[in-house]
C-alpha cells in the first residue's frame, strides 16, 4: 500500500482474545528510567520516586527476550547503572539497585541526562530488525539549570535514537513547555502535584509505555519478530527517511498459531484501532479503472429506474411483477449484466432514502437523495439473484425487489 504526505506511519498488530487492559507488560522493551535527584528533591519525595520505579519495574517481564532495564540518576552530575541481558530472577537485584540509588543534592542537567541515555542506548539497544520498543521514561520535578540543553537533546531521541520519551513532571516548579521539550509527542506528557500522586499513577505509565511503538526502518526485515496472544503492538516508521519520496509499500508476513491477527495502519494517529487499512479500501475502491461499464441505480417511489453505459446508454424503469413465478421477488425488467467483470455502480434517490441491496454479492448501498454513492462488484457465475428490498421508505417500500441477471459478455453485448 502506498503512504504519501506524512512524517509517520504506524501500524498495529493485533493478536485477538484482548479482554481489556492489564497493568503488566509483557512486551519486548529496551527502557531507560531517568529519575531527577536534585537538591529540590526532599529526602521523602525521593523515596517515593523510587518506590514508583520499582514498582514499574515489577509489572514488566525482565528477561533475555523480554524488558532490558537501564536506569539514570542525575542532577548536575549523571550517573549510569544498566541491567540489560538479564533473565527474569535477575528483577531482584534490578529492584534493589533501585532502592540504593543516593540523592545527589546538586542542579538540574536534564539535557546531559537525556545525552548518556541516548549514547547508552545506541550502544546496547537492540537492533532495529528486532523492531524492539525503545521508551525512556524522565521523572522531574524542576526545570533544567545546567549542563547541555534539553531542546537540543531530546529531538534527538525520537530521531537518530529511534525511542519513546515520556515526561513526568511533577510539582509546580516545573513548565508545560520544558515537559513537552523532553517528550517525544505532547501526548506522552504527565504533570502530578506531588510524588504521592506518582506512585498511584503508575498503573496508567505501565498502560502507556507498553502502547509505545517500536520505530522501524525502511528497507530492513524484522526477524523473528513474536507478538504474544492477546496483545498488541506497535511499529513506527519516520516516513523522512524513505529513498523513494514517490511512496513505499509495507508487507506484513504473519505466522499464526492460534486465533487471527489483525494489522491496522495510521498516517495521523500514534494508536491506530478504529479503521483497518482505511487507506487501502480506498484504493481498492477509487483507483479502479478497468472495470467494464458502469450502472446507475436510481430508487423512486416505488420503483427503480436503471441506466447502463457501456459505449450506448440503456434507460428503463423496474416494476414489481406479481404475476411472475417467485412471487413478490420478481420484476417486469431485471438488470443484466456480465457475470465475471468488474461493473461500477452509482446510487443515488429521486426522492427519500432507499438501499440497493443484494446480500448474496457482498453489496449494499444507500440511495441518497442529493448525494451519488458508488461501489465496485462482480459476479462470479451465471445466475438470477432476486433479493427483498431493505429499507423503510413509505408505504409500499415492500414492493420493490431487485433483481439481477448475470449472462456471459456475449450476450451482454448483444442486449
Amino acid at each position: 500500500m502506498y503512504f504519501l504526505g506524512a512524517q509517520f506511519v504506524t501500524i498495529l498488530t493485533i493478536i485477538h482474545g484482548l479482554n481489556g487492559e492489564n497493568t503488566t507488560c509483557d512486551l519486548a522493551l529496551d527502557l531507560i528510567l531517568i529519575l531527577d535527584s536534585s537538591g529540590s528533591i526532599s529526602v521523602p519525595e525521593f523515596a517515593h520516586a523510587k518506590y514508583a520505579m520499582v514498582d514499574l519495574v515489577e509489572r514488566l517481564n525482565i528477561n533475555e527476550k523480554g524488558a532490558h532495564v537501564a536506569v539514570v540518576n542525575y542532577a548536575t552530575t549523571v550517573d549510569l547503572w544498566a541491567a540489560f541481558d538479564v533473565y527474569n530472577y535477575d528483577k531482584i537485584s534490578l529492584v534493589e539497585r533501585i532502592k540504593d540509588l543516593e540523592k545527589l543534592d546538586t542542579g538540574t542537567a536534564t539535557g546531559d541526562a537525556l545525552y548518556v541515555a541516548r549514547h547508552h542506548c545506541e550502544g546496547v539497544c537492540r537492533r532495529p530488525e528486532q523492531a524492539v520498543t525503545r521508551a525512556f521514561i524522565v521523572f522531574t520535578d524542576g526545570n533544567s539549570n545546567s549542563g547541555r540543553l534539553v531542546v537540543d537533546e531530546a529531538p534527538l531521541l525520537p530521531g537518530p535514537a529511534m525511542a519513546n520519551v515520556f515526561a513526568v513532571g511533577i510539582g509546580d516548579t516545573i513548565t508545560n513547555a520544558e515537559l513537552i521539550a523532553i517528550a517525544s509527542d505532547k501526548d506522552y506528557t504527565l504533570r502530578l502535584s506531588n510524588y504521592i500522586e506518582l506512585t498511584t499513577a503508575i498503573n496508567n505509565l505501565t498502560i502507556a509505555t507498553c502502547h509505545f511503538p517500536a520505530f522501524i526502518m525502511p528497507n530492513i526485515k524484522i526477524l523473528n519478530h513474536q507478538v504474544g496472544q492477546n496483545l498488541y503492538h506497535y511499529y513506527q516508521m519516520n516516513t523522512q527517511m524513505i529513498p523513494n519520496k514517490n511512496g513505499m509499500f509495507i508487507d506484513l508476513i504473519v505466522n499464526n498459531t492460534v486465533g487471527r491477527t489483525q494489522a491496522y495502519t495510521s498516517l495521523t494517529s500514534k494508536n491506530p484501532k478504529v479503521y483497518p487499512f482505511i487507506y487501502l479500501l480506498y484504493l481498492i475502491d477509487e483507483n479502479r479503472t478497468n472495470f467494464l461499464c458502469t450502472l446507475k441505480v436510481i430508487g423512486h417511489h416505488w420503483y427503480w429506474r436503471y441506466e447502463i453505459d457501456r459505449n450506448v446508454k440503456f434507460e428503463y424503469d423496474s416494476y414489481i411483477d406479481s404475476d411472475r413465478v417467485v412471487r413478490l421477488l420478481d420484476v417486469d425488467n431485471r438488470v443484466l449484466l456480465p457475470f465475471q467483470e468488474f461493473i461500477r455502480a452509482l446510487i443515488t434517490s429521486n426522492d427519500v432514502l432507499h438501499s440497493w441491496a443484494l446480500p448474496s454479492l457482498g453489496v449494499k448501498m444507500d440511495a441518497v437523495p442529493g448525494r451519488l454513492n458508488q461501489f465496485i462488484f462482480s459476479i462470479l457465475l451465471n445466475s438470477v439473484i432476486h433479493e427483498q428490498y431493505s429499507e423503510i421508505c413509505g408505504v409500499n417500500h415492500s414492493f420493490m425487489p431487485i433483481v439481477v441477471e448475470a449472462v456471459s459478455l456475449l450476450d451482454f453485448s448483444s442486449y
